[in-house]
């Protein structure tokens, strides 16, 4: 995510100080376009064990698609149709209508919500807004290149895109780097917001042992969701518990030593938690909703490009996560997923 992340927070930064500007904003649109005619005339390539499966239809569809999307997004009117859309959604993944219905959603007087009002009750991205514009564009431009790279044919037969290897620490804590900086510099850090108010932003608070006791409780479910869904992904595929095998094993085994198990856990638990929950849990959340921010979570695995249905998995929880941070906050959400990393790493990983 090197290149693409440094392009995007000079992005983050121009859109920002467009606001002041008007330079940054010409500049911008010049960026979008030079951006969108890359992805239209590029296909997304891929490495596999097999060279002649490197091209597929959908690398084509998903780059058409995108950049198709991207010129669309453009245009204030397609913004504005996609703003009561987003919010739409949003409102229905977390539960908004039912507490409508309940007498339980007030508005900022303390009044009763509608039931039908509730559906578009807390408006999300802002067609006007050319941070959000900006967030729209790169997420569509990450999604479609993620999107590109996935085998539909794994959903029957999964396979291994690549040989699973230990990511060197040193390496696993640049991307987060760059991760923890384009969640700050995504929401205007240093530009339109300082430091406190990008925390709040993303959703940051000191923990409470209320934040602790509810991700602890999330660890607990994600447990029985992970292994719910291994029962199920095992049963429709007879390949899938030795791919999984295989792939933990060239990732985090540890030979038994409970040292390096550790370290790579805690690293893992560390990384993951702050880097994935502050960019889609406290960056693109609020922005363009819990559904779209969980979509570019899955499928940013691309380790498992090749075995789609755990993508889709991942989806299923990103998108609980998200509606438990909508109900806390990103701390809650950074506390649950690393610590399932780091225990889940370190069991992996050590087994003696």
């Amino acid at each position: 995510m090197g290149e693409l992340g440094f392009v995007a927070i000079i992005l983050s930064l121009l859109s920002h100080a467009a606001a002041k500007q008007q330079w940054c904003a010409v500049l911008l649109r010049i960026f979008f376009g030079l951006i969108t005619f890359v992805v239209l005339t590029s296909s997304v390539t891929f490495v596999s064990d097999d060279p002649s499966e490197n091209a597929t239809p959908i690398m084509g569809v998903s780059a058409v698609t995108g950049a198709l999307c991207l010129f669309a997004i453009q245009f204030k009117p397609v913004r504005a149709c996609l703003s009561p859309l987003f919010t739409c959604v949003n409102q229905i993944v977390t539960g908004r209508p039912l507490l409508a219905c309940l007498g339980r959603l007030k508005d900022a007087e303390g009044a009763p919500v509608s039931f039908a009002s509730s559906f578009f009750h807390e408006k999300i991205f802002l067609a006007e807004s050319l941070p959000h514009l900006n967030g729209l564009f790169c997420y569509i431009t990450l999604l479609t290149l993620c999107i590109g790279s996935i085998k539909p044919s794994g959903f029957i037969s999964p396979i291994l895109m690549h040989a699973p290897h230990i990511m060197p620490i040193l390496e696993d804590i640049l991307s987060t780097l760059m991760g923890i900086l384009l969640s700050f510099f995504g929401v205007g850090f240093l530009v339109a917001r300082r430091f406190p108010e990008v925390m709040q932003r993303l959703g940051v608070e000191i923990p409470r042992l209320t934040n602790v006791a509810i991700a602890l409780t999330a660890v607990v479910a994600t447990f029985v969701y992970d292994y719910v869904g291994s029962l199920f992904t095992h049963s429709s595929s007879g390949k899938a518990a030795s791919l999984m095998a295989q792939f933990n094993e060239g990732t985090y085994l540890a030979n038994g030593k409970a040292p390096t198990a550790f370290a790579q856990a805690l690293t893992t638990g560390i990384t993951a938690g702050l880097e994935e929950e502050l960019m889609f849990r406290g960056a693109v959340q609020p922005a363009l909703g819990i559904v779209p921010a969980a979509l570019l979570h899955g499928a940013m695995h691309q380790q498992f490009a090749g075995a789609p249905l755990w993508i889709l998995q991942i989806f299923i929880w990103s998108a609980a996560m998200g509606v438990l941070r909508r109900y806390t906050n990103t701390t809650t959400t950074i506390i649950a997923h690393g610590t399932f990393n780091f225990i889940q790493v370190f069991l992996i990983g050590f087994n003696p």
